[in-house]
């Protein structure tokens, strides 16, 4: 998906290794989970649709017509903002161009928009695309795949450092549309809603441990928070108010340990927390890596973690 930065056609594109928790399609019933940090939407209520993702920062329906003939994805994507923005024209400039990048050489644009949309807020942008890919794996017979969405990208009104892409997401050949699924796509966009967003806590790495060695991994409380092969990684979180440990390993569990203290104690509190965890090599001692976390403010994380930051955000660590 070279050049693509449309967050809809990513979207359908990583559908199609994304399964829920339990690693399977579930087929989505009355009582599939409607409600999630931050926002509430109801599942599709057509005949044939799964539930492909069901977690706070990424649900996920899917349903076929036939092989590549018509597929839908719908969904709701939550990912922290890029940047902070002062005006609602601000956040549509920046939709724009962001949200319409794709190279010539695989995708040709057929049509596309974007206007700012108060339906869900004061910064929400209702967009739509419309692409003939030619990248895309598909049989002999079909000259391209056309890809097509509706979907509405805004911050949280009570967490703007977080976007929300609500997006109904099409792929098929051409002049195989299926009526009948595109009318559930109304029903669908209505029944999204912003409800209370619980502040997570944000950890990221600062290490001078050499990539090409190893992967880093991290657990909270037993619970994966992500894995770092350089400097620069981010990952949010859900942590409860109290006491937690932190543990760091490498190259997979049960791998030699290579820091001094793989485990850390430190506490959160209700709301935002943003820590650094910081890898040092100890050159004067053991040679082995030393851990420590400490929490930082606002402006620290923007500068080291925000976007932009990379490797360059681990100057002073090595």
């Amino acid at each position: 998906m070279e050049g693509v930065k449309a967050i809809a056609v990513i979207f359908i594109a990583l559908a199609g290794c994304a399964t829920t928790a339990a690693g399977t399609k579930i087929a989505v019933t009355k009582d599939t989970q409607r409600n999630f940090n931050g926002f509430s939407i109801s599942p599709p209520q057509g005949s044939g649709w799964f539930a492909i993702r069901l977690k706070d920062d990424w649900v996920a329906f899917e349903k076929r017509a036939t092989s590549l003939k018509h597929r839908v994805i719908a969904g709701v994507d939550r990912y922290p903002a890029k940047q902070a923005f002062n005006t609602p024209e601000e956040y549509l400039a920046y939709v724009r161009n962001t949200y319409f990048q794709a190279s010539p050489k695989y995708y040709e644009v057929v049509s596309k928009e974007a206007d700012l949309n108060p339906r869900y807020g004061e910064y929400c942008v209702r967009y739509q695309y419309k692409y003939k890919d030619t990248a895309m794996k598909r049989p002999r017979d079909v000259p391209y795949v056309v890809h097509e969405g509706q979907c509405y990208v805004c911050l949280h009104p009570e967490a703007r450092e977080y976007e929300f892409n609500i997006c109904w997401s099409e792929e098929y050949a051409p002049g195989q549309e299926d009526a009948e699924i595109r009318a559930e796509k109304p029903d669908f966009i209505e029944h999204f809603a912003f409800s209370r967003f619980v502040a997570e806590t944000r950890i990221h790495v600062l290490s001078n441990v050499p990539s090409t060695f190893f992967t880093i991994f991290a657990e909270a409380d037993g619970k994966q928070v992500g894995s770092f092969s350089e400097c620069g990684k981010t990952s949010d979180v859900a942590l409860s108010p109290g006491q937690h440990t932190l543990r760091v390993f490498y190259g997979g569990p049960g791998r030699a340990n290579v820091f001094n203290k793989p485990e850390i104690k430190f506490q959160t509190v209700e709301g935002r927390s943003n820590y650094f965890v910081i890898l040092q090599r100890d050159w004067a001692g053991t040679l082995m890596y030393n851990m420590s976390i400490r929490e930082v403010t606002e402006e620290e994380w923007t500068q080291k973690a925000g976007l932009g930051a990379g490797a360059a955000a681990c100057k002073g660590y090595h």
